[in-house]
């Protein structure tokens, strides 16, 4: 199968103006990465470690994991922004409610990314407090975080993620 240049040219010049349009802002990772935000950089950090733990228990391809931290990221730069400076910011990086939007990131994701998707329940087995068997509480949260996750990112799923541009550069390198 071959393709042409100008195809090859105009699907990466697309895929730029997604991830142009569909990155969380500089200030974003500015702050995540600047000395004062240790705090938020590690919880951020922990938390992607335990998307990529539920993920793989999930058994959730690599795409849907990949995308879900985007979504997450995309998601907390939305919301930090418009709470910057203020003490509602930090309750954003309060554990429960992170650890809820990371588990809605998760399940959009497989649900965009997967053709066979876990149950709702299956995602909220995973979070604290989910242990004790208070999952039928936690579905209408989980509802509403996902339309909230939604509404913050303008339902913008499809876009290219770091994995996208890991599998062109393997291809090129394989190419040459």
């Amino acid at each position: 199968m071959t393709f042409s240049l100008t195809l090859l040219v105009q699907f990466s010049a697309c895929l730029t103006r997604q991830q142009l349009r569909s990155t969380p802002s500089k200030q974003y990772v500015q702050q995540l990465h600047s000395s004062a935000a240790t705090q938020a950089a590690a919880v951020r950090s922990s938390t992607i470690d335990w998307m990529v733990d539920t993920a793989q228990k999930l058994k959730l391809s690599s795409d849907s994991l990949f995308l879900a931290v985007q979504l997450l990221d995309r998601f907390l730069a939305a919301v930090l922004q418009e709470c910057a400076g203020t003490t509602a910011a930090q309750a954003c990086l309060q554990a429960n409610k992170l650890q809820l939007s990371a588990i809605t990131a998760l399940w959009v994701a497989a649900k965009y990314e997967g053709a066979c998707v876990p149950g709702a329940s299956a995602f909220l087995q995973h979070l604290s407090g989910a242990a004790h068997g208070n999952q039928h509480g936690l579905l209408p949260q989980l509802l509403e975080a996902e339309q909230v996750l939604l509404t913050t990112i303008d339902h913008r799923l499809a876009a290219p993620t770091a994995k996208t541009f890991l599998r062109r550069y393997l291809a090129r390198v394989a190419v040459s």
